[in-house]
């Protein structure tokens, strides 16, 4: 039997006078969207991204507006190009240009000072947020921060840590603690999405989040978004839209589980098996009575 090839070509043809480059967008939403940049004469004249039609079994990587808005970050004249050290107060926006070799020098001596009089243990790797390109990723500070002694890291993700929480709860302390639970594929396995506080449509939630949700929907998954606003991911997918009042979240979620536990709604033999201190016979060990 021939092996069928998939050729992948995200990449348009390149005009007369110019030079197609791929990479991609190093944002830090989760995806990692094909963004072309059009060259000419040595400068981005635009931005474009795969434009292959959706198939879910060969998904295309379309970027959103921040991938092919990346034309404008790299020549916005707010763009930093070089160190600057501040001069003025904190917040006074007074900053003076220096050398790489002044901005190496005044890193490395902080470094060092910090380190000598307070220990690693002060030196905060607060690395993981922003650009997750190769010049500011965290994989390149934390190494020079560990080689350097060690340092003080976050206990757990700053982006996402509800899902971390519940992704540990639900399949065990061993989980990494990084380990995110979102499966774009598998969303069209579901029986109820419910949509709290979030809007792929309006932001990106990865790569093809929302084609994934579509498609879903379109296999009948029910969808229900939970928000104060009125958002394209509930125009274009939703069966229903919950407004709720902003703040009210916590208050909202225990009425529902009140109301699903004492009116029997539950599945007492999934929790006995799955759920962590859903009653007093599944607390962990030196937890308090329910």
């Amino acid at each position: 039997m021939a092996m069928q090839t998939i050729y992948e070509a995200p990449r348009p043809a390149a005009k007369p006078g110019e030079t197609v480059v791929t990479s991609t967008c190093g944002h830090n939403c989760g995806g990692r969207c094909v963004v072309n940049a059009h060259v000419v004469d040595g400068k981005i004249a635009k931005i474009s991204t795969d434009q292959r039609r959706w198939n879910p079994d060969h998904p295309p990587l379309p970027a959103c507006a921040r991938g092919v808005g990346q034309i404008e970050r790299v020549y916005h004249p707010d763009r930093i190009k070089y160190p600057m050290r501040r001069t003025g107060p904190r917040g006074s926006g007074q900053f003076e240009r220096i050398s790489w070799e002044e901005a190496l020098d005044e890193v490395a001596r902080e470094l060092l000072r910090v380190r000598e009089t307070y220990g690693n243990a002060a030196i905060l790797d607060g690395s993981r947020s922003g650009s997750t390109s190769k010049l500011h990723s965290r994989a390149t500070a934390q190494r020079f921060l560990h080689m350097f002694g060690g340092c003080t890291d976050l206990w757990s993700n700053m982006s996402c840590e509800a899902e971390i929480f519940a992704i540990r709860a639900t399949f065990g302390p061993k989980i990494h603690y990084k380990a995110a639970g979102r499966e774009p594929t598998d969303y069209v396995n579901s029986k109820l999405i419910l949509a709290w506080g979030w809007s792929p449509g309006d932001g990106h939630f990865g790569t093809g989040t929302m084609a994934y949700l579509k498609e879903a929907k379109k296999r009948g998954v029910r969808i229900i978004c939970v928000d104060p606003r009125r958002h394209r991911t509930s125009k274009q997918v939703a069966d229903e839209h919950i407004f709720i009042r902003p703040s009210t979240d916590a208050a909202a979620l225990i009425a529902m589980a009140q109301v699903i536990v004492s009116e029997g709604l539950h599945d007492q033999a999934f929790c006995d098996r799955h759920v962590l201190g859903f009653d007093e016979a599944t607390l962990p060990e030196g937890a308090p009575p329910v």
